[in-house]
């Protein structure tokens, strides 16, 4: 956001001139007139970049002229009223040309709102070069998302975030957070389906000393942390009805109580959340909150699949490369990324994300066809049931050399674990993804890891 501006406020109210003058002085130079006839003379013989045009001025209606005079030299033209009559609205647009019309009271918010839109308007929008460096993309579903992210970014209303897993859900929901706060460092994070019902209220709410079993300490929840920042809550409709109505209510009156608490904690956050099934559905089912949906969903953004955005593979590359710790530089050839563009990544952004990695942690700095693996060069996904039900020559001759017992085994081998990979090795978002029991997937890891893992991971 630009400083050093040059601002005139035209405002016969003493009260609400200091105000709006307090709130831009931060900003640049403020100018204030608080007759037309004052007014005249500065915009005859000044020169300002943003105007503020009160519409009664001592009752004389004469905004409407200055706003056109201040229009007429090129100036940013906002009309602060208290006037919310249509008649007005549309004399100040269609008369004064005005390039906003807003209520009074003046606010920080408000002062925010109009020099974004002066920024845009100027040709110098940093909000715009920010998205574009962070979130370069050629994919014209993807620009519309981060066309509406810059429209809110300023705002405090939840936002939910529809799209498959590993499809950059968490990445959007950072870029929302730092556009209006400028850094991470009160963005806070969970994935509701990574950990147990039981636990999650202690997560969110925190506890006191000595409220259940093994809680040897207070812990401060997310909500508390998240006070004055962002609380993403990721997959929230895998939570239980209960904590989902105990949501709705610390959502409603941004109080809560931590758990083993009769004191109710007090917090203003902003609520990110995000889903990858079919919301539709899962609250058709009874597993979603309707109410909770509502109250969540003030603003809507669908996170296109990789497949939906295959331009942006290269782009995505060159952002997936710095995170690796190795600092090896990373060559595909033209012919490379035909065949990644070929591929449907069923897994997104983090199923490339991991073959990235595994190429790098094998010091594989210019892959060939051999470092490829076969469902990608076939274009095979495993995870998609219409593609399941024939057999490819590779399998068949496979299925006949090892017989069908051993192949079906081997095969729900290597499904397991790349799901539990895909999953950042987390048991219950496993067996979601293959829609099976948790302790097959469970047996499976005792059986085959050779150790122990936690049911409640």
């Amino acid at each position: 956001m630009k400083h050093n501006l040059r601002f005139l406020v035209i405002e016969d109210d003493d009260l609400n001139r200091d105000l709006l003058t307090t709130l831009l002085k931060s900003h640049g130079k403020v100018t204030e007139a608080s007759t037309s006839k004052e007014a005249e003379r500065l915009l005859d013989t000044m020169e300002f970049d943003v105007a503020f045009v009160d519409l009664d001025l001592h009752g004389k209606k004469a905004g409407y002229e200055l706003a056109k005079i201040s229009k007429e030299n090129k100036i940013y033209t906002v009309i602060l009223t208290g006037q919310k009559d249509r008649a007005s609205i549309s004399k100040a647009f269609e008369y004064s040309k005005c390039d906003n019309y807003l209520f009074k009271p003046a606010s920080s918010k408000l002062v925010n709102d109009v020099l974004a839109h002066f920024d845009s308007a100027s040709g110098s929008d940093p909000v715009a070069e920010t998205i574009a460096k962070k979130f370069p993309t050629k994919s014209q579903k993807v620009a519309e998302a981060l066309d509406l992210i810059k429209s809110l970014y300023q705002s405090t209303q939840p936002v939910y975030l529809f799209g498959p897993t590993g499809s950059g859900k968490q990445v959007m929901a950072e870029l929302i957070h730092e556009l209006k706060f400028n850094n991470l460092s009160q963005f806070y994070h969970l994935n509701c389906a990574s950990i147990s019902d039981t636990m999650i209220e202690s997560e969110l709410f925190g506890h006191l000393k000595g409220a259940f079993t093994g809680a040897d300490s207070r812990k401060i929840g997310l909500f508390e942390k998240a006070n004055g920042g962002t609380l993403f809550l990721d997959e929230l409709a895998t939570m239980s009805q209960a904590m989902q109505n105990k949501i709705i209510t610390a959502i409603e009156t941004k109080k809560f109580r931590p758990v083993g608490s009769e004191k109710e904690v007090q917090s203003t956050f902003r609520l990110i959340a995000a889903t990858s099934g079919n919301i539709s559905e899962e609250i058709n089912q009874g597993k979603f909150r309707s109410d909770l949906f509502f109250r969540l969903n003030g603003t809507h953004i669908t996170v296109p699949s990789l497949k939906e955005r295959i331009l942006d593979l290269p782009a995505l590359i060159e952002t997936i490369i710095p995170a690796h710790s190795s600092q090896k530089a990373l060559y595909l050839s033209p012919d490379m990324f035909k065949i990644l563009s070929k591929y449907d990544w069923p897994g997104n952004i983090r199923e490339l994300k991991n073959l990235i990695f595994s190429w790098l942690d094998r010091s594989v700095t210019a892959p060939a066809l051999k470092d490829v693996p076969e469902h990608i060069i076939h274009n095979e996904n495993i995870f998609d049931k219409s593609k399941l039900k024939l057999a490819s020559k590779k399998q068949l001759q496979q299925i006949k050399e090892m017989g069908l017992s051993d192949f079906l085994k081997a095969f729900e081998s290597e499904v397991i674990e790349i799901v539990y990979k895909e999953n950042r090795k987390k048991l219950r978002p496993t067996a979601r993804t293959l829609q099976v029991h948790t302790d097959r997937i469970y047996s499976y890891l005792n059986k085959n890891a050779g150790k122990q893992y936690d049911l409640l991971q």
